[in-house]
């Protein structure tokens, strides 16, 4: 392991010490608006484990994978099926707690913003799952990395996210327990993708799916708005007027027809902590240029 992954490992280690909670693992997916033929779509996945359970847990990813690095687009590439299944297997073995966050309305092709979506509904189901700690890969250059830890650091201000609630940015060379969700995501995203179920249909039962987007197009579940919900240090109030009747932004046929094929897996959607019209405007709003 080279120096700044063995850095990376230590700073995270610390942070687990500080956390008596199960920690969140996030990995994204997605497909952009380049062919005007595919319906673009972005993916955020959780999965949580329990504080006690994370050291046996990294344990059996590292044996099971027969070493310290693994990608799963890689090893599908590789041909490395039979692998790819054990590993999905041990996931569902262990009873990983899973839950991804899905956004197929990308307004005006900005899938940075899908991206922030995503990751503020999985914030939010996490903190009510009494997740204080979240670990994802960080992006390569730092005004990416700034972004993000302003997204954070503007969520708690507004009260969307607890005082208590930790982000860290780390690598899947640091720490293995980031290819649980590197797996499962991309699972799904061959679904959406390339309709092949056969990698995500074993993990369908035991996952939740949050719809990002304005409507759901299936039958939803609790848990419902995390409006005036008290998350223990500081309040977690969730935005203006959550709790309303939802947006009725018209969604085009195409992506009407797409979730409907692509997620009949999943009998329920779980409904998003955030009122997602209202979590774009606030988000429009504290992010209204690009990353430059």
């Amino acid at each position: 392991m080279n120096p700044e992954l063995v850095q990376l490992s230590q700073l995270l280690a610390a942070q687990y010490l500080r956390n008596k909670g199960p920690v969140g693992f996030i990995d994204e997916s997605y497909r952009d608006a380049s062919r005007l033929d595919e319906v673009p779509f972005y993916l955020v996945t959780a999965t949580l484990i329990p504080a006690n359970e994370l050291e046996n847990s990294r344990r059996d990813y590292i044996s099971v994978v027969g070493g310290y690095w693994w990608h799963t687009t890689e090893a599908y590439a590789s041909k490395q099926f039979s692998l790819i299944r054990t590993f999905r297997d041990l996931i569902i073995s262990h009873q990983t707690h899973v839950v991804i966050s899905v956004q197929v309305r990308i307004v005006e092709n900005d899938m940075e913003h899908a991206r922030r979506e995503c990751l503020m509904q999985i914030f939010a189901r996490l903190k009510s799952l009494n997740c204080s700690l979240v670990v994802f890969e960080r992006r390569e250059d730092s005004k990416s990395r700034n972004a993000d830890l302003a997204l954070v650091s503007k969520a708690i201000r507004a009260n969307l996210l607890p005082r208590d609630f930790k982000v860290f940015a780390g690598h899947p060379g640091a720490e293995p327990l980031l290819w649980g969700p590197d797996l499962v995501g991309w699972a799904l995203r061959r679904q959406l993708a390339v309709g092949d179920s056969e990698w995500i249909k074993p993990l369908a039962e035991s996952l939740e799916l949050i719809d990002a987007s304005e409507h759901f197009l299936l039958k939803t579940k609790g848990p419902q708005s995390a409006a005036a919900k008290d998350c223990g240090p500081g309040t977690f109030v969730g935005l203006q007027n959550e709790g309303k009747n939802r947006s009725s932004t018209e969604i085009m046929a195409r992506e009407t027809d797409f979730k409907k094929s692509n997620l009949k897996l999943f009998e329920t959607m779980t409904a998003p902590q955030h009122n997602p019209q209202e979590l774009r405007n606030w988000l429009k709003e504290m992010f209204p240029f690009p990353i430059q």
